[in-house]
């Protein structure tokens, strides 16, 4: 069907401590025709919202179409709007799916003759592939590429393609890593350049793990990115890693201090009992905590993913947003932390490709959750060395959940989606 289109949505948008969403709209494909200009969406009032919303597609041509949906808060402020990709496709005649029959990929530009005419990659044919492809990257210039890799079934029809990010890069004379000897950093713009940017002082290693105070003086509110690159001996700039971070605006100049906490587990923001009406937490008042906590998982938990959030409330009264952790309940065993020494995740922040290493094989699972706690993505069959096209997600913070199955260990780990 492409006459309706039902999303989903749990928008995590806030627009300040002392306003509720109020609105919403949404516009599809075309230019942004201007804040409060949108098709309205029927919401209701909160800090928070996770509607169910029925948006017709009639029209739309067959392809790939991008939603914007933004809300407005009490204090009539527009936020930026949320980005969700969908594919409208007619059905077929009989609606029987084929067998995958062929493959092939290129590496950077599709080449002459466009669809059936790239390199062909040997399959089984079947519903599904799960394939190792071994592809050359002989006579590649240094750098980053590109691949990417389409199927066709056997009515003749081609997919889209998946792409993946790699970098080709020759080992230097002698194979030897260098001392990291510099570092710069600037906040939004690169507008000096590599070697022009505020200077960091570090110390020469191969590794660096120092604590930097980075002035905001001069920022406007709003949210804000800091970008950290470092240089080594030979005098090569690495690529920068990036921190976001927002600038809040207050009539209230003087910090208080924190003197409550609480806490609430469950599997979404629904479960949330309201400021004040959560499990307390004994701290230290102070302008920082830092506190160990025993909490009790409640008996009566099945066995699923849940999420621990916790928050805290100064002296003038005001709660902050809350701090979120995911962990499993499992009654058959008991679970352990799988040590981060057993894989590697990267980049993160990650745009559209990212990369989960593990140093032995064994029988993993990887899922990604978005901040709702819902699962979005799971791979079952995964391999020692795996690339997870994750380019279709909107911007924002995900928990990627690796499980080690035959050891029963699990660690759930930060990503940005940019």
């Amino acid at each position: 069907m492409k006459n309706l289109l039902t999303f989903i949505v749990s928008i995590g948008f806030f627009i300040s401590a002392y306003s509720q969403i109020t609105n919403a709209e949404y516009f599809i494909d075309v230019a942004d025709p201007g804040v409060g200009s949108a098709t309205s969406l029927t919401v209701t009032t909160s800090n928070t919202i996770a509607e169910n919303f029925t948006i017709a597609t009639t029209g739309l041509t067959e392809g790939l179409h991008v939603l914007h949906i933004r809300v407005k808060g009490t204090s009539n402020v527009w936020s930026l709007y949320k980005r969700a990709y969908f594919y409208v496709q007619s059905p077929s005649t009989n609606g029987t799916p084929k067998n995958i029959v062929a493959a092939e990929y290129y590496i950077d530009i599709e080449q002459a003759g466009g669809l059936g005419n790239q390199t062909a990659l040997t399959l089984t044919a079947g519903m599904t592939i799960n394939e190792a492809f071994t592809i050359p990257t002989n006579g590649l210039t240094e750098g980053l590429h590109v691949l990417h890799i389409r199927i066709k079934d056997a009515d003749d029809t081609w997919s889209l393609y998946k792409r993946a990010y790699f970098y080709v890069q020759s080992p230097s004379a002698n194979g030897t890593p260098k001392n990291i000897v510099a570092a710069e950093y600037y906040i939004d713009d690169d507008n000096l350049g590599v070697g022009n940017q505020n200077t960091l002082t570090v110390t020469d290693g191969m590794t660096i793990n120092e604590a930097f105070t980075i002035p905001s003086n001069g920022l406007t509110a709003g949210l804000h990115v800091l970008h950290i690159r470092v240089k080594d001996a030979d005098n090569t700039w690495g690529l920068y890693k990036r921190a976001y971070f927002y600038i809040h605006t207050s009539n209230a100049f003087t910090p208080s201090p924190i003197v409550a906490a609480e806490y609430f587990i469950g599997t979404d923001t629904a479960d949330d009992p309201g400021t004040g009406n959560a499990n307390p937490l004994t701290v230290t008042q102070g302008m920082t905590i830092e506190e160990a906590f025993t909490i009790s998982i409640p008996t009566s938990l099945a066995n699923n993913d849940y999420y621990l959030h916790i928050r805290v409330q100064d002296q003038d009264g005001t709660w902050s947003l809350y701090k979120r952790a995911l962990f499993t309940v499992d009654s058959a065993l008991a679970i352990e932390e799988l040590s981060s020494d057993d894989f590697k995740v990267f980049p993160n922040p990650v745009q559209d490709v990212i990369h989960v290493n593990f140093t032995k094989f064994s029988n993993y699972t990887v899922a990604i959750y978005d901040i709702t706690g819902k699962e979005i993505f799971l791979e079952d069959e995964v391999q020692q060395t795996n690339s997870f096209n994750i380019s279709s997600l909107s911007a924002g913070i995900y928990i990627l959940k690796i499980r080690d199955n035959e050891r029963n260990q699990v660690q759930n780990i930060k990503i940005i989606k940019s």
